[in-house]
């Protein structure tokens, strides 16, 4: 007589149940929306050029982000700027200790200034003074290159695990779903191709 061909699964070691996978759907949605939400503010955080003059001209110019940051087209340019707000209050401006460049259209910028605090946006009147009148010098919000790139290596590494986790998560899964429970001999044709 032939015995039924029932494989009971051990009480000590279960696989994991189908409901696992959420938790795989769960790494993959929170990592990519935070890799978004990071490549949306490193979008924003990139330093730009709102308005520009010739060294020696007065600007007036409009923020809707906070600080301020003044840019020259030259590396080399020396220039002496003071920036006041709408009030005529003086903003204080600092050098900055490392070299920073961005590059918009055909010119390339160079960060000569920024303000060490965050100022209000709003209306900011800029004068920068130079002996080589051929400078252009830029005004834009208070913004950072490294600020920038550390976003958008924050927005890869957030959809890298949200992605690359989620799959390896998934497979770990999916193995341990299929195994075989320690001290059973597999049923024909298990696991099933």
């Amino acid at each position: 007589m032939a015995q039924p061909s029932t494989y009971p699964r051990s009480p000590s070691r279960r696989n994991p149940s189908a409901r696992w996978y959420l938790l795989v759907v769960a790494l993959a949605v929170i990592g990519i929306t935070i890799g978004a939400v990071l490549a949306w503010r490193a979008v924003a955080a990139f330093p730009s050029v709102v308005a520009e003059a010739r060294a020696n001209q007065q600007l007036e110019v409009s923020l809707d982000d906070e600080g301020l940051a003044i840019f020259a087209d030259s590396g080399s340019a020396r220039l002496d700027c003071s920036a006041t707000d709408a009030q005529g209050a003086s903003v204080p401006l600092e050098r900055l200790t490392a070299s920073e460049t961005i590059t918009v259209g055909s010119r390339t910028w160079h960060v000569v200034l920024r303000s060490p605090e965050p100022t209000p946006p709003g209306t900011y009147t800029v004068l920068c003074a130079s002996e080589d009148t051929s400078t252009v010098y830029g005004v834009g919000p208070r913004a950072s290159v490294f600020g920038f790139v550390g976003l958008v290596l924050g927005a890869v590494a957030a959809l890298g695990v949200g992605i690359f986790g989620g799959f390896l998560l998934w497979l770990v899964i999916f193995l341990l779903r299929r195994r075989t429970p320690p001290g059973q001999v597999a049923a024909p044709g298990y696991p099933p191709a």
